[in-house]
């Protein structure tokens, strides 16, 4: 009988470890929470985080917001072609925001090259998305 329950422990530890494995490598697309670090051409490091949404009724567009660390209530649209995210040229608040990234295989990362332009001064930004 205690070799029973033993196996009966054991197998449920197993399951359970197995289901929760199996829930973080089922990324299906570039929608969620990310961790945002970027880094500008003076090599300043910001780290932040994103949320980014599919748009209803387009599987290849999606917003994400608080881009550039803007705020919650702040996003950028963007469009996903096989591994490219493109972010065509748009406003954010005050700037002027456009560039291009490439999404791993497993969804869980996101390299990214944009430009900001505040009107004064254009920079150039390297930014790694990670989940």
């Amino acid at each position: 009988m205690r070799w029973l329950n033993s196996s009966i422990l054991w197998g449920g530890i197993l399951l359970l470890t197995a289901c929760s494995a199996e829930k973080e490598n089922s990324y299906t697309s570039i929608a969620g929470l990310w961790e945002c670090e970027e880094i500008d051409e003076t090599v300043s490091i910001l780290i932040f985080s994103v949320d980014i949404d599919n748009v209803i009724n387009y599987d290849d567009t999606f917003i994400i917001s608080n881009f550039h660390d803007t705020g919650d209530n702040y996003f950028i649209r963007v469009s996903v072609v096989d591994d490219k995210l493109h972010i065509p040229r748009q406003s954010l608040l005050n700037l002027i925001v456009h560039g291009e990234g490439t999404i791993s295989s497993d969804f869980k990362r996101i390299e990214a090259e944009y430009t900001i332009d505040d009107g004064g001064r254009t920079a150039n930004f390297l930014a790694t998305f990670s989940r």
